[in-house]
């Protein structure tokens, strides 16, 4: 899937108002160390030079920022904030990472926006690193890609892709959502999802709810319901340490949780 099609389709703009901006792993490691923002530091760029949201012959009002080879976040260019000199713009830790003091530089606001790629995998940029800004017009903006090159994604990309949308919609403001819903498609798009599956251990989920006796092992109340099909009390075994991250498909390794408890151990 095109990172730019998305994008375009997402934002409502077309192809040439989007830039793809990549941080390299070791500007974004100075910025950790800095406790810098990467929001911070790509809303000042040089004027005028490929970097400026808003160069004369190329305005752009959607910015992309890559991170680590994946979509950090999706934002409006919402005109300039101030500029001037590297001096009157830049904190002087982002003058160091920038290290273009000569230059003449644009705050711009950025305001974060929902999409789809937000939190996905991005391919087409290896062995072109030195290249981090991509327009419309740049070799290789159309090759670059999020997920795979089929028509399906997996769950989890799914699931983190969404959860980075709600962290975006909850950090803006009431009056932003209903503008946007007010022009939103209420027919939700569909995409065919797979995940990968771990073959467990038949044994070990009915060992599990047998020894737990239809009494949750975190808060010790009895499960909610029974079971329609059979009956039984309706708990849900969980792995204390996750198959995918190695855990043991064991007893041990497992417990019997009712639905609120299992929510918890994953949510909070």
């Amino acid at each position: 899937m095109k990172l730019s099609d998305i994008v375009a389709d997402d934002a409502k703009v077309p192809l040439d108002k989007i830039m793809l901006l990549r941080h390299t792993n070791d500007t974004v490691a100075k910025l950790g160390t800095a406790k810098l923002s990467v929001e911070r530091y790509s809303s000042a760029q040089p004027s005028n030079s490929k970097y400026d949201y808003l160069r004369a012959d190329n305005e752009i009002s959607v910015l992309v920022i890559i991170v680590k080879d994946e979509v950090h976040g999706v934002y409006s260019v919402a005109g300039i904030a101030e500029e001037g000199s590297s001096e009157q713009i830049l904190t002087s830790v982002e003058q160091q990472i920038h290290k273009k003091d000569s230059y003449l530089y644009r705050r711009f606001h950025l305001n974060r926006i929902a999409s789809r790629c937000i939190g996905l995998d991005v391919t087409g940029w290896k062995g072109k690193e030195r290249v981090t800004v991509q327009r419309s017009n740049g070799k290789f903006f159309s090759q670059i890609e999020v997920g795979r090159n089929q028509d399906y994604v997996l769950l989890d990309e799914a699931t983190k892709s969404f959860q980075c949308q709600l962290d975006a919609s909850n950090s803006d403001t009431s009056e932003a959502r209903l503008a946007r819903l007010a022009k939103a498609e209420t027919l939700p798009t569909k995409v065919m999802v797979t995940s990968y599956y771990f073959v467990r251990n038949p044994d070990v989920v009915v060992e599990t709810l047998f020894q737990a006796n239809g009494i949750c092992q975190a808060c010790k109340i009895a499960a909610p319901f029974a079971r329609r099909s059979d009956g039984t009390p309706y708990l849900e075994v969980h792995h204390s340490k996750p198959l995918a991250k190695g855990g043991l498909d064991e007893v041990k390794n497992a417990i019997a949780l009712c639905p609120n408890c299992h929510r918890k151990v994953h949510y909070a």
